[in-house]
């Protein structure tokens, strides 16, 4: 297969340092479990998955690494999928885990493809780039906070476990790229997720704006139930959205249900 092919079509940068591929092999206990794997590329960490798991299911949506890996893999445990993962029905996929390298440049909508099938996963590793590992993990009141923290920390627990250089892939990204941990949460609020999301999304509409005055364009702002809100949180009413916390935006976002 030619180096270069597919690299510009869908944005793949192929890594290929074997010390990282067996640190991110590593971080989930693969002995016995079934695995997703997005976009396996060139089939480096489906080979150490697959040394480990029961079965692996890798969604690669070029067909003509599909070709390649048909020939490089050879093992009955590997089921090969030619489709794109975003477009995938992940129903029947319950009780996986995931491990991927994915695309940078769709990394939000895999995120939240996962998201609306949490009920099936359990536990997500990815590779994302560094920026957006520090933003998904971000803490409340730092500058990376923001509605991907918020929306990602209804559905999970999400840790940065270690970044990786430039250097480890072919060809070299511009960025450093991070290892992600995700754990999906079998408890959350009885809530619709969806409507929180679109509700989260506005309250971060204007960062720099204070978090009342993004809250002034939902159709049923209640001046009243907001500042009981902030008397109750002890909050001050310049406060921006970045400041508040996941349980906060859950009780805010009940003054508009």
């Amino acid at each position: 297969m030619n180096k270069n092919y597919a690299l510009k079509r869908f944005g793949q940068n192929f890594l290929q340092d074997e010390t990282v591929l067996k640190k991110i092999a590593s971080t989930l206990d693969l002995k016995g479990k079934n695995i997703i794997e997005i976009g396996p590329g060139k089939g480096a960490l489906s080979k150490l998955i697959l040394q480990e798991a029961k079965q692996l299911v890798a969604f690669e949506i070029d067909y003509n690494l599909c070709d390649f890996l048909k020939l490089e893999i050879k093992n009955n445990n590997f089921i090969l999928i030619n489709e794109d993962f975003l477009k995938a029905d992940l129903s029947k996929y319950k009780g996986y885990s995931i491990m991927a390298n994915i695309p940078y440049n769709i990394t939000t909508s895999i995120l939240f493809k996962i998201f609306e099938n949490n009920q099936n996963f359990d536990e997500i590793i990815l590779m994302v780039q560094k920026e957006v590992a520090e933003r998904i993990s971000a803490i409340p009141g730092s500058t990376n906070y923001g509605k991907l923290t918020v929306s990602s920390s209804h559905f999970a627990e999400v840790k940065k476990l270690f970044d990786i250089s430039p250097k480890a892939f072919f060809p070299s990204p511009k960025v450093t790229s991070s290892i992600i941990h995700i754990k999906i949460k079998k408890v959350k609020p009885i809530i619709d997720d969806t409507e929180f999301l679109s509700f989260v999304k506005f309250c971060f509409a204007m960062r720099r704006k204070t978090l009342i005055n993004n809250l002034k364009v939902q159709k049923n702002f209640d001046e009243q139930k907001i500042t009981h809100f902030y008397l109750e949180n002890n909050l001050n009413k310049d406060v921006r959205p970045q400041i508040l916390t996941l349980n906060q935006y859950y009780e805010l976002f009940k003054c508009f249900s």
